[in-house]
């Protein structure tokens, strides 16, 4: 258990932005599944080792240690639903999965988990009742405050978010992500959902709402808002959305170094924005080339 714990220190320390903690989260990780699998039996008994081991498997270790698990005689203490459960989860069996961690409830297991169990149950539930998954992630948020489970709940609850239309939803959230994890290893991560979101919001695709965005990311550094408002106007183009991504390009260039393929990329998706119009469609053409 308190290998598990530093490896979920590691990760934290990801959310903020450490490289380094990244690569000694995956040398770690190897060295204790090694460690997991050489351990004496007796080792399981113990409820806290054997919690710790659902608990890394759920961080993005081997599921291994699970499997040994079930041909344990006696077996760990542990809810034979919780391990059965993840195991299938970690091995992409959902409908069992959904089955048997459907009987859990995460907010009455061990601080050390029930966030990730959490996170697991909402990822089960996001096709068939995303407002169940929306409220998962927000118990695991609540659970598990200034961690890398809250920062990858919400960028699992802004994609959400956008799917239901819910536009309060999709500001709160990414106002509360850019003020406070916006250095993560995994932000890019959160810009291509961000982007997702947005191109179920009407507000992007029009001129008069469009300062909305702006006071969203207004707390970024220049070459992060850049950067955002880069993918945001590739959505626009790809989505066929042509006011968001004009306008999302116009203000990301003079954020831009000049010359750089920053600065290639807005004029790029500005020009594929403007081809969509009929007037400009030479200037596009001169911009493309």
């Amino acid at each position: 258990y308190q290998r598990v714990r530093q490896l979920q220190l590691l990760q934290d320390r990801t959310a903020q932005g450490s490289v380094d903690a990244l690569a000694a989260e995956r040398t770690l990780m190897s060295a204790m599944d090694q460690a997991f699998q050489a351990a004496d039996p007796s080792v399981w008994g113990e409820p806290r080792n054997a919690i710790a081991a659902v608990a890394f498997v759920l961080s993005g270790g081997p599921p291994t240690i699970l499997a040994t698990f079930i041909t344990m005689n006696p077996k760990p203490p542990v809810d034979d639903r919780l391990v059965g459960g993840v195991l299938a989860y970690t091995q992409g069996h959902v409908e069992d999965a959904a089955t048997l961690l459907a009987g859990v409830d995460a907010t009455k297991l061990p601080p050390t988990i029930a966030a990730e169990v959490a996170i697991a149950q909402s990822a089960l539930a996001a096709k068939s009742d995303p407002a169940q998954a929306q409220l998962l992630l927000s118990q695991a948020r609540l659970m598990a405050p200034g961690t890398l489970v809250e920062e990858a709940a919400i960028r699992r609850q802004i994609f959400i978010a956008g799917q239901l239309h819910d536009d309060a939803e999709v500001q709160s959230l990414a106002r509360q992500y850019l003020d406070r994890f916006r250095h993560s290893i995994y932000a890019g991560n959160f810009r291509d959902r961000f982007a997702a979101a947005l191109t179920h919001m009407d507000f992007v695709n029009d001129a008069t709402q469009f300062p909305r965005l702006d006071d969203m990311v207004a707390s970024l550094e220049p070459a992060a808002r850049a950067e955002l408002y880069l993918t945001v106007a590739l959505a626009g183009v790809v989505g066929g959305r042509l006011t968001e991504a004009s306008l999302a390009a116009a203000r990301a260039l003079p954020l831009e170094i000049p010359g750089s393929v920053g600065e290639a990329r807005a004029h790029l998706y500005s020009a594929g924005a403007e081809l969509g119009v009929a007037k400009t469609f030479d200037a596009a053409v001169a911009d493309l080339a």
